[in-house]
């Protein structure tokens, strides 16, 4: 059956880094603290842990796996879903990160890969207006 959906998804399980890793001692503690004040200060260091997070969504599996292990995350668990429909310019993914301890989980979900051209192009909004 041609253009089909595609549907995978894969887990992983991070490792333990040698130095200069993991960036943060305890990623799941500073995440947890974040909001157990009133203040509405930001932290530096959850932000760059969710940037990481944001970012390497756009990467497979394995490396998303890898920094999460880097930025502390040592033995976590990594969840990949992804969906793909080309008939409908669907291509989507998903990376769920759990700590070792399983109080923190992070979302993280990619939209249209850089790359695609295909896929831009489903996702251009165009279309005639009268003046």
């Amino acid at each position: 059956m041609r253009n089909a959906p595609q549907r995978a998804h894969a887990r992983i399980r991070g490792e333990r880094c040698g130095p200069p890793f993991p960036i943060y001692r305890d990623p799941a503690g500073e995440l947890l603290a974040a909001h157990a004040s009133a203040d509405s200060a930001s932290n530096a260091t959850v932000a760059h842990i969710l940037a990481v997070a944001s970012g390497y969504a756009y990467a497979d599996l394995e490396t998303m796996a890898t920094m999460m292990s880097r930025v502390g995350f040592a033995e976590h668990a990594t969840v990949c879903v992804s969906q793909t429909v080309d008939a409908m310019y669907i291509d989507s993914t998903a990376y769920l990160t759990q700590s070792r301890c399983g109080r923190v989980a992070i979302l993280s979900y990619r939209g249209t890969p850089p790359a695609s051209l295909v896929t831009w192009l489903g996702d251009a909004d165009v279309g005639s207006d009268s003046m």
